[in-house]
């Protein structure tokens, strides 16, 4: 076997410091790559929350901080990143939506995006068709929703495991119990509002017995309609009901109408009594006055007052004829007719038309 020559130190000295340098700069590379990168994950931990938001951190698994400052407001915060913590955002400021499905029939989605009866059979089917029972012991679908803001979000985020499934059920529970205090007809027409009423007035009860940490907003009623397999009979229940209603208010309408119109006729006849009562009373208090200062000449001139109070009493009955004619029989056959040319004087002792006497 032939002998192999010595290497050269020199070579080896210098192959050893070219790997050093290349390991130096390798691992000062890497420290480098290390250093960047653990600012990088440090930096990770800040977050922004907005206006509309709260937040707050949970530190394995616990709300990290003390009184308010457990709740993180509007603006920038840092927290360790994960898995050391984990930022739960809760908005606070903006109502939150929730429609609720639970007590309609099933539905299909349409190609344009609207909901549409799934095909039904003659009764409902358990699991797909939803329903809320009337005190009359009919079935009554509808569809709900309902408005909340969140004013405590620790309480309704950790309090309870899953807020906004047990806020549902709540709301499901309000419209059971009172769908269960309203007619069928209620329900349909004449009491919807007060159903809404009722549904609200139940939940905020529920959400405060239960400190759910939320405002209950509003709660609206979108639909309501009878089971789909009674839907031609009971329309027409309810549109000879609305018929009825109609009828009924409009003779009410004309029953008021005939009230006051009689109302108004009553005192009109009340106050022409009042003034005809007045005016025979004035007329007979002046008749006495004329009696008194007739009887006072009377008693002084009897033949005068008389004979005037005669001439006055003819006068009285020719005027309520047209045409008079005076015929005075003469002497030997012969006859005289006196026709009235002008107009006929009035007598002194003749009492005006306004009810006063002469003297």
């Amino acid at each position: 076997m032939p002998e192999q020559p010595p290497q050269d130190s020199s070579e080896f000295s210098a192959g050893q410091a070219a790997l050093s340098s290349a390991l130096n700069v390798s691992f000062k590379l890497l420290r480098g790559f290390m250093l960047l990168l653990f600012i990088g994950y440090l930096l990770s931990g800040m977050f922004v929350v907005k206006q509309h938001e709260r937040a707050f951190v949970l530190a394995f698994g616990r709300v990290d901080g003390v009184g308010e400052s457990r709740i993180k407001g509007p603006g920038a915060h840092w927290t360790w990143p994960r898995p050391f913590s984990e930022i739960v955002r809760v908005p606070t400021e903006r109502a939150q939506e929730v429609m609720s499905l639970a007590f309609l029939f099933a539905v299909d989605v349409s190609e344009d995006g609207t909901w549409v009866p799934a095909p039904s059979g003659e009764t409902l089917r358990p699991g797909f068709d939803g329903y809320s029972l009337t005190a009359d012991a009919n079935i009554l679908h509808t569809r709900w929703t309902f408005q909340y803001t969140v004013k405590d979000p620790e309480a309704f985020y950790l309090r309870h495991k899953d807020g906004e499934r047990l806020l549902t059920r709540l709301f499901e529970d309000a419209v059971v119990q009172s769908s269960a205090g309203l007619t069928l007809d209620e329900s349909l027409r004449s009491a919807v509002e007060r159903l809404q009423g009722d549904v609200l007035s139940h939940l905020r009860k529920s959400c405060a017995a239960l400190q759910m940490g939320v405002q209950i907003e509003n709660v609206r009623l979108l639909e309501t309609t009878p089971p789909q397999q009674v839907f031609k009979e009971m329309n027409q229940v309810l549109a000879m009901a609305t018929d009825a209603g109609t009828n009924v208010a409009d003779a009410r309408k004309e029953a008021d109408k005939i009230r006051t119109a009689a109302i108004g006729e009553a005192e009109r006849i009340r106050r022409g009594g009042q003034s005809a009562g007045q005016e025979l009373l004035s007329e007979i208090q002046a008749d006495a006055v004329y009696f008194e200062k007739i009887y006072a000449q009377y008693r002084e001139n009897p033949v005068v007052i008389a004979q005037a109070l005669r001439q006055t009493s003819v006068r009285r009955a020719l005027k309520q004829v047209k045409s008079r004619y005076l015929i005075h029989t003469a002497g030997e056959g012969k006859q005289k007719i006196l026709i009235p040319l002008g107009p006929e004087k009035k007598s002194p002792l003749s009492p005006p038309k306004n009810g006063s006497r002469p003297n």
